[in-house]
Parts: structure tokens; C-alpha cells; sequence
């Protein structure tokens, strides 16, 4: 910390991209956990929304799981939604990152911030984010995205439309799993739908 303030008061650019991975400091700060420095960063102006190649720092703190960076970015206005080019919102991606960098306990808190901080339950990119969740056995988060709206029937970007006609039957299912509240069966009938899709 002492290191990165001093550099910062003699005038080092918060938003200098590293030539190797392409990040901000404020990128490395975030997927680390270094909330202290995270907040240093952005009092002397890094930019929230920095791209690189892997997205945003919202994208980078959600999958690594780091709810306290999250938090500090979406206090900073981070935007929720922001596509990145590998996988998608920091709603997605903290999905995808699921079970190999964090427990789905990490990932619900995670969801749940991005949630309530606006991001899109029903986006496409690449997958939705039930798609993702069925794929990857979080069924906790599965059932706590139907609570906040997400719609079953949603198809993934990838769906084409001559397989619609064949998924009817599993989507009608799946609908009715989610009504009877009967979770696991709808995961897996998702989870058969999109498999389908591929």
C-alpha cells in the first residue's frame, strides 16, 4: 500500500495498461483483493470502466470472486451490464467462474450484489446466466434467479431457430417445474434444453 500511494503522489498514471497482460493496476488490485489499494486507485482517478482484454474491473473482481471489490466498483458506478469480450456481464462471468475460483456460496453473494445493483438476469451473452448456472450445478443460484425474474424460456445467443421447435416440450416442462417449485427438476430440463442447443 505504501509503495502504490507513494508512486501515485509522485504523479504514476492510475490507468497505465501493463504491455504483457494488457490490465490497469486497478484490474490487478481488484482480482487480487487488495480493497485498500482498490479504493487508493480510484480516489486518484482510475477509470472504473477500463478495458482490457478480459473486460472491465467489475468483470475482473467477479471472477475471482471478490464481493468487497465488487461492492467498491459498483459504489464508483461500475456498470453491471458492460459486456466483455470472453464471457459476457460480471453476472456471467461470475457464474462461469464457478465452481473452479470460488464455492456457489461466494458466487450467490456475488450474484445477488450484481443484482440488486441492476444487472440483467434475462441477458444473452454469451449464455444466460440459469444456462450457466444448470451447466455448472449451482442450483442454489438457479433457484435464486428464477426468484428475481429470470425467465426460463429465455433462449441462449447460440439457440438456433430450427431447434426451437424441438425444445418445446422440454421448455413447457421446465416451466412447469419452476411453477410446482420443484428446482431440480427444472435445472435439469434447462440444462437438457441447452444442451441440445450445442
Amino acid at each position: 500500500m505504501t509503495a502504490a500511494r507513494y508512486f501515485l503522489e509522485k504523479g504514476a498514471n492510475p490507468n497505465t495498461k501493463s504491455s504483457s497482460t494488457g490490465t490497469t493496476p486497478l484490474h490487478e488490485a481488484v482480482a487480487t483483493g487488495c480493497d485498500e489499494i482498490t479504493r487508493l486507485l480510484l480516489s486518484k482517478g482510475a477509470n472504473v470502466e477500463a478495458p482490457s482484454p478480459h473486460g472491465t474491473p467489475l468483470v475482473a473482481a467477479a471472477a475471482h470472486g471478490k464481493f468487497n471489490a465488487m461492492k467498491i466498483l459498483l459504489e464508483h458506478h461500475a456498470d453491471p451490464n458492460k459486456v466483455s469480450w470472453d464471457f459476457g456481464t460480471p453476472l456471467t462471468t461470475a457464474l462461469y467462474a464457478t465452481p473452479d475460483r470460488m464455492n456457489e456460496s461466494t458466487c450467490l453473494a456475488c450474484v445477488k450484489l450484481l443484482v440488486k445493483a441492476g444487472a440483467d438476469v434475462n441477458c444473452t451473452i454469451p449464455e444466460t446466466p440459469l444456462a450457466i448456472a444448470t451447466n455448472n450445478g449451482l442450483t442454489t443460484c438457479f433457484k435464486y434467479l428464477l426468484e428475481v425474474g429470470a425467465n426460463i424460456n429465455v433462449p441462449a445467443n447460440q439457440v438456433k431457430k430450427s431447434d426451437s421447435d424441438s425444445k418445446a416440450p422440454l421448455k413447457s416442462s421446465g416451466a412447469k417445474a419452476v411453477r410446482g417449485k420443484n428446482y431440480v427438476a427444472a435445472s435439469r430440463l434447462c440444462s437438457e434444453v441447452y444442451c441440445c442447443a450445442i
